[in-house]
């Protein structure tokens, strides 16, 4: 069986500072207070918390909304209304809507 590649850090910090750019996006996500709480969501917590869960380690890239944005607007940059994923776990969450990132 195959070793896992070493996760490189470097790249998940490029990751974390890539703004997330979707056509017509909400302007929310390009905002600055958003992008402040995302980055220190990553810092705090750079492996996604779901696979952490099952024992595995995969770097998040997402971070994303316990409540939905748009079933409690007052909870959106509530740092405990977060979990940080990685790209398969939000992408199991939304389906297919969540476009996969690029560093």
């Amino acid at each position: 069986m195959p070793l896992k590649p070493k996760t490189n850090y470097q790249d998940i910090k490029k990751m974390m500072n890539v703004r997330y750019a979707v056509s017509n996006a909400d302007p929310f996500y390009s905002s600055t207070p958003w992008q402040r709480l995302r980055k220190v969501k990553l810092q705090q917590s750079a492996l996604c918390e779901d696979c952490l869960l099952q024992n595995r380690y995969e770097p998040a890239v997402h971070v994303h909304h316990v409540v939905p944005r748009d079933v409690d607007r007052s909870k959106e940059l509530m740092m405990n209304n977060l979990k940080s994923l990685c790209h398969s776990c939000h992408s199991r969450i939304h389906g297919d809507r969540v476009p996969e990132r690029r560093a």
